[in-house]
This record gives C-alpha cells, sequence and structure tokens, in this order.
C-alpha cells in the first residue's frame, strides 16, 4: 500500500497530466469539452488522493480513555460491512486510513490496524451511520 511519499507522488503526477492537458489545448490539439471532462477527472482524483494522505497523518488520542470492548466490537462490524459494500479504489482507501497490516508466518497471522476515533473524510455520513445498518 501506499504511504504518504507515494500519494505525495501521484498528486505531483497529477499536476504534470493538467499542465500537459492546457498545452495540448493551448496548441488546438483537444477541444474544450475534452478540458472540462479530463479537468474534473484529474481534479477528483487529487481530492481522493488528498483525503487518503489526510488520513494517513497520526493524531493524537488521549491514553486515558477508556477502551469499551462492546463498541470497538461494534465497531469493527460497521467497518466489516462497509468494506464489503465498498468498491476496490474505497476499500484500499480504508485499508490505507486504518493502517492495515498483515503479518503471516507458518504458525500464525497478525493483523493490525488502527480504528478511528472522528469519521474519515471518504465515508459519508450515510455509510457510516448505524441507522442504515439492519440489526
Amino acid at each position: 500500500m501506499p504511504r504518504s511519499g507515494g500519494l505525495e507522488r501521484e498528486i505531483a503526477g497529477l499536476k504534470d497530466r493538467e499542465k500537459r492537458l492546457v498545452r495540448l489545448y493551448t496548441f488546438g490539439e483537444i477541444d474544450d469539452d475534452t478540458v472540462r471532462s479530463e479537468g474534473e477527472e484529474l481534479r477528483r482524483r487529487r481530492q481522493v488522493l488528498k483525503e487518503r494522505l489526510s488520513a494517513l497523518e497520526p493524531v493524537d488520542v488521549p491514553s486515558d480513555r477508556p477502551i469499551d470492548p462492546a463498541m470497538l466490537e461494534r465497531a469493527c462490524v460497521l467497518v466489516r460491512e462497509w468494506l464489503e459494500n465498498a468498491d476496490t479504489e474505497r476499500r484500499m482507501m480504508a485499508l490505507e486510513a486504518l493502517q492495515v497490516a498483515v503479518t503471516a508466518t507458518r504458525e500464525a497471522a497478525e493483523v493490525t490496524g488502527v480504528l478511528p476515533i472522528e469519521p474519515l473524510p471518504f465515508i459519508t455520513h450515510e455509510q457510516s451511520s448505524p441507522m442504515h445498518v439492519a440489526r
């Protein structure tokens, strides 16, 4: 999974693509509609990458806050359900934001990660609301 350096390189690559798009338009090689649609796609992709980048930034969490096992289990269930319904790009974003890592040996496997206290920017209220989950 790419970390912040990889995401920053992808964002820089998008800026280069934007410059090439402007150059092609300036030379009359592409029309207004193409510039609009390609420009919008580049802006959308840059926004997604910026959200992914901000989700990787560390957050100070008060260590004196007790962990409620029932809430932790509920959060894990909701994350699992969200991942099951997400497309590949959204899954990758969530796994990066949750900092999921798997370490495996012949004897055991360990999955580690971070559950956020605050909602992630790419998860909408509707997607994260427990009111939408049937129990």
